[in-house]
């Protein structure tokens, strides 16, 4: 697909978290939130290892532990953990220069020489690890598109978790509260539809009035 382009996501996101510290972003990795404070229909904080942060705006993008938040709140977000299994194959010379898309798998030809071959679709719940059986699908299938990938070494494989949402993804407020909105459940588009989520959810939270109808997204 000529017209197709590719970010590397874990540099995007490192260069988006360093962009936000920056500007004064606060992270508080591998902390739990484990209470909301609510006052009525409003939440004016969280409690995170015991310490209480609050904030008039609460915004729940937390991937496909989305749900699990929302739970706190007494809220449903229907959402579950798809697992995606990825192999990397190595191919100097670079033998591809575009992205194939077909038989259920992409083939991404990367700046290094390697090629991702991706990527499974899986529920199973938390489970992060990579199979056998996982692997031999995406070679196989990487090998019946492109033939010549049978001649390359094996890298590495790896698996992520996108959050699936039957209706989603859920963008706007969340039901019941006047504080708390939801951006989540985009499946395999989170990196492509990030932007346009972050100004819609952005714009919701500041004017009220979003500049497109998020009905369609609505819980």
């Amino acid at each position: 697909v000529p017209q197709d382009a590719q970010v590397r996501n874990p540099k995007l996101v490192q260069a988006l978290a360093k962009g936000a510290a920056l500007l004064g972003t606060e992270f508080l990795f591998g902390n739990p939130v484990t209470a909301f404070l609510r006052e009525g229909e409003r939440v004016a904080g969280v409690e995170v290892n015991g310490k209480r942060l609050y904030a008039d705006t609460l915004v729940i993008a937390s991937g496909c532990w989305s749900g699990t938040v929302a739970a706190q709140l007494g809220s449903a977000l229907p959402m579950e953990p798809a697992r995606g299994q990825i192999v990397l194959a190595e191919a100097m010379p670079p033998i591809l220069q575009h992205v194939i898309d077909g038989l259920g798998v992409y083939l991404v030809p990367r700046s290094d020489g390697k090629i991702l071959i991706g990527a499974t679709v899986e529920f199973v719940g938390y489970d992060k690890r990579t199979t056998l059986a996982g692997t031999r699908e995406m070679i196989e299938a990487g090998i019946e598109l492109m033939p010549s990938l049978a001649e390359k070494s094996f890298v590495q494989t790896w698996a992520g978790l996108r959050p699936y949402a039957k209706g989603g993804p859920y963008i706007g407020g969340l039901p019941g509260f006047e504080n708390v909105f939801v951006a989540a459940g985009h499946f395999k588009n989170g990196i492509l539809l990030a932007p346009i989520t972050g100004k819609l959810i952005s714009e919701l939270i500041t004017t009220g009035n979003p500049s497109m109808s998020l009905a369609p997204f609505s819980l």
